[in-house]
């Protein structure tokens, strides 16, 4: 492992093997404590001034970028020799959860820890429509085309393979859409 991928691992304190769900989970609970409007440093301004927040801001943004643009790579290339190993059993991994549901989808996310709010944060989803994908309210999703962009960006967020997810998500969601007699 690199001298560049340990520092950024430090930065958002995680150990090396961190997987992509949990590098996204400390950015945003690192995000969370730094930002100006944290509660946290609030009773600290005096010791911690704007500017600092901001600087670690800017590092821990470097990092989360630099990581998670490794692990795509990684992914893309097939270079497996510098892949974070996974600390989860094969046959425990939400990979072998069929289908993806949004219920499916939920579990996963709060096995993993990252709120709605989060998500929403990341991906520009509104936390309405997040909830709608959970509770699998079909009749107040989007169309198709949206719906498998935002499954797409949510699976991502978690770690799970964005194209299975959707696939999986829209054979429910046209399922439900023939059953009530309606195409989109």
């Amino acid at each position: 492992m690199s001298s560049e991928i340990k520092h950024h691992l430090e930065i958002l304190e995680l150990r090396p093997g961190a997987t992509y769900p949990q590098i996204n989970q400390a950015y945003h609970r690192l995000k969370n404590i730094y930002s100006t409007e944290s509660s946290i440093l609030s009773p600290l301004t005096k010791e911690f001034s704007k500017k600092k927040s901001n600087d670690i801001l800017r590092r821990i943004e470097k990092a989360h970028k630099f990581l998670t643009s490794h692990i795509e790579s990684v992914k893309t290339n097939g270079e497996n020799h510098e892949e974070p190993p996974t600390d989860t059993d094969p046959e425990k991994s939400p990979q072998k959860i069929l289908p993806f549901s949004g219920r499916n989808l939920r579990k996963i996310r709060t096995a993993l820890g990252i709120s709605l709010s989060d998500i929403s944060l990341e991906t520009k989803i509104r936390i309405e429509l997040l909830k709608d994908i959970e509770n699998d309210h079909y009749d107040a999703l989007p169309d198709e085309i949206y719906l498998r962009a935002h499954i797409r960006y949510l699976a991502k967020i978690l770690g799970l393979n964005p194209h299975k997810a959707a696939e999986d998500y829209l054979q429910l969601f046209r399922m439900h859409k023939e059953a009530v007699g309606e195409k989109r």
